[in-house]
């Protein structure tokens, strides 16, 4: 038995049999069938876009992407607002003159420069690494070591239809956000040939900010800088209500899924110290807190994904490489699915349908729900997803024990 740990935190996460390198991330791609010594393009994978989960998913009513609060597609035909020009001309106030000396247009507003990261939510209180190498990426970081704020907003996104002649965005931006506070910085231009510029590490603070709007639009499209926003911070709204009782009925459910893992010999489960009497659901980022918590879950489901994920594939190369090796053929390094027999076609697609059922569509909707969380202002509400998410997992779990007590009788 081995121990895992999620940078940043204590052991969350125990497996039997755990890579030398744990956590690493690792896409979830259904149908796929690729891996080191081989690439089986499948023509059965899920369709880009397809919505998790079907009507029976247990989790299906759960808040998701549909729920989160998100800003106006992003104009490319925008003026910038952050820039002043050579001539005195704000692109604020629309081109009229204004005085050379005036501060800048934002300097009466709070901004904050975003990095927008894809669809995957970061919860407060956890630690992030990113890679950059992006040139407006490298300003933005160098501004923020200059002017000392250290600080940045990781909005979720959501592509939409880009019609350029009505002036659409392409891109919608979640209205709460995470902020990122870099705590290192390590220039690594000479080790990668200046493909990647910085290696840097950061905590998610326990602070979220609402964007009101974006200043300089057009800049994600020309890509020539870093998006601005204009914030204001976020709030619980129900800061002041007791919701002991709330905290109790997901504590139990935490510790009772923790049981019935090690009942059922998960792979993937709970660790002791994180389990217990320390567990209190609260607000804020200490240890135990509704926060880490989530955190720790989501580390949980992507390892289980990731693992399950990683077995597939493995079978898959199995059978590959058979089919080459027995018919005297050298080991391609890829195939087109089209090109194999029907007889591993066929085998290939079964395994598939495995890890379908394996790894069902309700950890999709776990993920949007996780988005949803991340951006909501009640603990209350986060607090009743949660419980949902641990009763649908205890459900499955004590199924699964009473499976293995038939079996073994």
């Amino acid at each position: 038995m081995m121990s895992c740990g999620v940078p940043g935190g204590g052991i969350h996460v125990q497996s039997r049999k755990m890579s030398s390198s744990p956590f690493k991330k690792k896409t979830f791609q259904r149908g796929a069938c690729k891996g080191p010594n081989l690439r089986c393009v499948s023509s059965s994978a899920g369709a880009a876009g397809q919505q998790p989960g079907g009507p029976e998913s247990e989790l299906a009513g759960l808040p998701g992407w549909a729920d989160v609060e998100w800003l106006a597609p992003l104009d490319r035909f925008a003026p910038d607002e952050t820039e002043t020009n050579a001539a005195g001309d704000s692109a604020a106030d629309g081109g009229g003159v204004v005085d050379l000396d005036a501060p800048p247009p934002t300097a009466n507003m709070n901004t904050i420069p975003l990095f927008p990261l894809g669809s995957q939510p970061y919860l407060p209180n956890s630690e992030q690494v990113l890679n950059i190498f992006e040139p407006r990426y490298r300003a933005l970081y160098d501004n923020i070591l200059m002017n000392g704020s250290r600080r940045f907003a990781v909005p979720l996104v959501r592509p939409v239809d880009d019609d350029i002649l009505s002036g659409g965005g392409g891109l919608q931006l979640a209205v709460t956000c995470p902020v990122f506070y870099l705590e290192t910085l390590k220039e690594v231009s000479e080790q990668t040939n200046d493909s990647v510029k910085y290696v840097c590490v950061h905590k998610v603070l326990d602070r979220r900010v609402k964007l009101k709007r974006v200043l300089n639009p057009s800049r994600w499209f020309d890509r020539s800088s870093y998006l601005v926003a204009e914030y204001e911070e976020c709030e619980d709204t129900d800061d002041d209500v007791n919701t002991s009782e709330e905290e109790a009925r997901v504590i139990a459910l935490w510790n009772e899924v923790h049981s019935l893992q090690s009942k059922s010999e998960e792979e993937v489960r709970l660790a002791e110290g994180v389990v217990g009497s320390d567990v209190s659901m609260s607000r804020g980022g200490d240890m135990g807190s509704l926060w880490r918590s989530l955190s720790i879950w989501y580390e949980l489901v992507t390892q289980r994904c990731s693992r399950k994920q990683s077995a597939m594939e493995a079978r898959i190369q199995e059978i590959l490489r058979n089919h080459f090796i027995g018919g005297g053929e050298g080991v391609p390094s890829s195939v087109a699915f089209a090109d194999l027999p029907e007889s591993v076609k066929t085998e290939i697609m079964r395994i598939q349908e495995e890890f379908k059922d394996e790894v069902p569509d309700e950890i999709t909707n776990l993920v949007t729900s996780f988005s949803w969380m991340a951006t909501h202002d009640s603990h209350a509400g986060r607090l009743g997803v949660f419980e949902t998410v641990l009763e649908s997992e205890r459900k499955r779990l004590a199924a699964r024990a009473s499976l293995k007590a038939l079996f073994e009788k």
